[in-house]
């Protein structure tokens, strides 16, 4: 058996008792065994254990699939072991601030941090159940895990030790995890949520490329506390574009240089009009448009192929060369490069108030049709 012909590769190690090891494979030469442990014999280390030549009774590389180990720049995603109870119920079971916003206290006494971790072990027999602790240097820093997939959906969480807070392990986290799900297990669509007070779990969302797609009022209850509760989610391309699908079916709004739509019979000249405006002012309209969607933006975030937020100078380049959706919360804005007009779709009570208020800024006017 060529143990070095493992090295770096996705392996399912068994040893010579029926234990099973997944994950990436380290080879250890015989001369680094020797040195470091006093035995002479190579072998590989899996799930940080090393498994000696002699004691290794199959192995065979596999396919990613459900927890499977990930690195980072800094961190190694890696499933739970029995010993890491104790960190847990030390890190988070005892800090009132790791459940402030959610409740869920897993870690709560030693045995229910036990029985958790045995529980993410046992669920490792599923190649589609997602449960990491984020490692640094062999040091629990936090847990990652992704929830109830179905319909190419799934739900991710996170939660790092207040001693760790402020490094960017959970955004260097996130991220990996994001691009696991959605490139290697088929997920295009990844949602999280967050109180609204909760600013860094916001942040490191945002970071991540996850966009707020939506608040509820009051949507967390905490003991006798309640909070907002913030939407995000992440989407592939195909996802994003199923998203827009499903927006273009909702109710929609016209931003116009007109105060309400022309009916098919007026006996005025639109189409003679439209046509100069569009000939002779159309950069004009466009550069109230592009306002429009600068001054919401200092309101709201925004998305545009993914990206929260992008700089000014991007959206305008953006507006003035192509049809772009224009992402804000669970609405979104529709801009073609030759048109007098925007449209928004599935715009809330507040939103469409402020789009109003910014429309009447630029000399615009915002009107519904009559909807299909």
């Amino acid at each position: 058996m060529n143990l070095l012909s493992y090295d770096g590769k996705y392996v399912r190690l068994t040893d010579n008792w029926g234990n099973t090891f997944t994950g990436h494979a380290e080879h250890q030469s015989a001369d680094y065994c020797f040195h470091e442990y006093g035995v002479e014999e190579e072998g590989l280390r899996v799930e940080g254990c090393i498994v000696y030549h002699s004691q290794i009774a199959s192995v065979k590389v596999v396919e990613m699939r459900g927890t499977a180990e990930l690195f980072t720049e800094r961190l190694t995603l890696r499933r739970y072991r029995p010993d890491d109870a104790a960190d847990l119920y030390e890190r988070f079971g005892t800090d009132e601030t790791m459940f402030r916003y959610s409740g869920w206290n897993p870690y709560a006494t030693p045995e229910m941090a036990q029985e958790t971790v045995q529980r993410f072990i046992a669920s490792y027999e599923d190649d589609h159940s997602y449960s990491w602790i984020m490692d640094f240097d062999d040091e629990l820093v936090g847990t990652i895990g992704a929830y109830d997939g179905q319909d190419g959906r799934i739900e991710v969480g996170f939660s790092v030790a207040r001693v760790c807070w402020g490094r960017g392990y959970a955004a260097e986290a996130l991220q990996a995890v994001l691009r696991y799900l959605t490139e290697n297990e088929g997920f295009h669509r990844v949602t999280a949520w967050c109180a609204a007070e909760n600013v860094a779990s916001r942040k490191t969302m945002e970071k991540a490329g996850m966009q707020l797609v939506s608040v509820e009022k009051d949507g967390l209850a905490v003991g006798n506390h309640t909070f907002d509760k913030l939407n995000f989610e992440y989407r592939t391309g195909a996802g994003r574009m199923d998203r827009i699908e499903e927006l273009l079916k909702k109710p929609y709004w016209i931003i116009d240089i007109l105060p309400k739509q022309v009916p098919k019979d007026s006996h005025g000249q639109y189409f003679a009009i439209e046509k100069y405006l569009l000939e002779k002012q159309l950069s004009d309209i466009k550069r109230k448009h592009l306002n429009v969607i600068l001054k919401l933006n200092c309101y709201l975030d925004i998305a545009i192929d993914g990206e929260v937020n992008p700089p000014p100078a991007k959206v305008r380049e953006i507006m003035d060369t192509r049809y772009v959706y224009i992402m804000i919360n669970d609405a979104m804005i529709l801009s073609e490069p030759d048109d007098t007009h925007l449209t928004v779709f599935n715009p809330d009570e507040p939103l469409i108030q402020l789009i109003c208020s910014i429309s009447s800024s630029e000399g615009l006017f915002v009107w519904q049709p009559p909807q299909a």
